[in-house]
């Protein structure tokens, strides 16, 4: 890439000879078993891995200015923190510890569920926003039925083709249980949220069932997780809580189709 910047013009040698010996990046995050989106893996393994990993780069290429490793991932106490840098970690980043505080924009019943948590009150649970690839994150267990829900979800959308080729039975319970809603009416709510959105989804969803299923209940999935107007369906990634501006702005798009489709459906009052 140098080389095709001087000979473009665009860097002269000496100031490619000088950018080769400067790291891309020189702040790197080693993330560990943390809320929310991981791998699992505990910090005590993967930064060491990481940290001479930095050191092999920094002799083989020469750079002489320092690249720092910071660790993140289940640093919620001062101990777990002194520990962070006790490996060596040169600075440290907090997640779900901070929406205990009074400025998160987390409700009370999040802030008490999390503040009540325990090691094991944790589980892995399909991702709202990569659910059709069966990615999970890791949210509390303890005090709300958003994971097991989540795995029904996933197990059914997993199994049928589309929300129409599901058991009778099995539909109408996934209904009252998890979705809240007859499946037409979680429909017509999303087809009127993707409209506004992004109206090729619109199109791609009546084209395949299976994908319309997948997009009624991931919608139904984020509208639990961001409203948490009941304690069994609020999603508390264990460590971090994902409702920011962004999620109020979506989560009221979902209320006002929601909202139109409802009114829409009630039969207009006798003159």
């Amino acid at each position: 890439m140098l080389f095709r910047s001087v000979k473009a013009g665009q860097l002269t040698a000496s100031e490619a000879a000088l950018a080769a010996r400067l790291p891309v990046a020189e702040d790197f995050t080693v993330e560990s078993d943390s809320g929310g989106h991981t791998d699992n893996q505990t910090l005590g393994a993967v930064f060491p891995v990481v940290a001479m990993l930095r050191d092999r780069m920094v002799r083989e290429h020469g750079y002489e200015r320092p690249i720092r490793v910071g660790a993140a991932g289940g640093l919620g106490t001062p101990a777990s923190i002194a520990a962070a840098f006790g490996y060596g970690a040169d600075f440290v980043l907090t997640g779900s510890v901070n929406q205990s505080a009074i400025e998160s924009g987390l409700s009370q019943v999040g802030k008490d569920l999390l503040a009540e948590a325990g090691m094991a009150d944790v589980v892995m649970a399909p991702a709202a926003d990569m659910f059709e690839m069966g990615v999970k994150v890791q949210v509390l267990q303890r005090g709300t039925m958003f994971g097991a829900r989540a795995h029904r979800l996933y197990a059914a959308y997993r199994d049928y083709d589309s929300l129409e080729s599901m058991p009778t039975d099995f539909r109408e319970k996934l209904e009252k249980q998890v979705l809240g809603a007859p499946a037409d009416e979680i429909w017509e709510g999303t087809r009127a949220f993707f409209a506004k959105r992004d109206p090729r989804e619109v199109k791609r969803a009546e084209a395949d069932p299976q994908r319309r299923a997948w997009l009624d209940v991931r919608i139904a999935a984020i509208k639990a997780a961001a409203t948490g107007k009941e304690l069994k369906d609020i999603m508390v990634p264990a460590i971090d809580m994902v409702r920011s501006q962004g999620d109020q702005a979506a989560e009221d798009e979902l209320n006002e189709a929601f909202s139109d489709k409802k009114s829409q459906a009630k039969p207009k009052e006798a003159a």
